[in-house]
């Protein structure tokens, strides 16, 4: 399953990947590396709406799972600046608001 996620040529099987091993296989020693590198690495590109992006998934999966990490916020401004996709760009930076707002 980790390859899939990964490696697959398909963005919906690797989106579906990251969301099954995040959902069900949370004691996986490795999860946040893996996380970690589909969020910096997947080369998903958007061609419709409907489509679920696997860096996004990754990096909504890594925020819930670590929310107090600084590497989470590390991460979403990263994706937030970086990202080539739009959508992810401003979900990110939405988020980064929203763990602003809970700290104050």
């Amino acid at each position: 399953l980790e390859d899939r996620a990964i490696n697959d040529p398909d963005w919906g099987a690797r989106s579906s990947s990251v969301q099954v091993i995040s959902e069900k296989c949370g004691s996986y020693k490795n999860l946040d590396k893996l996380l970690i590198k589909v969020i910096k690495r997947d080369p998903f590109v958007r061609e419709g709406k409907w489509q679920d992006n696997p860096r996004k998934t990754a990096l909504e999966n890594f925020s819930e799972r670590y929310p107090d990490s600084i590497e989470t916020f590390n991460l979403l401004n990263d994706r937030a600046t970086k990202d080539p996709e739009p959508q992810l760009r401003e979900w990110a930076q939405k988020k980064i608001e929203a763990l602003n707002r809970e700290d104050e």
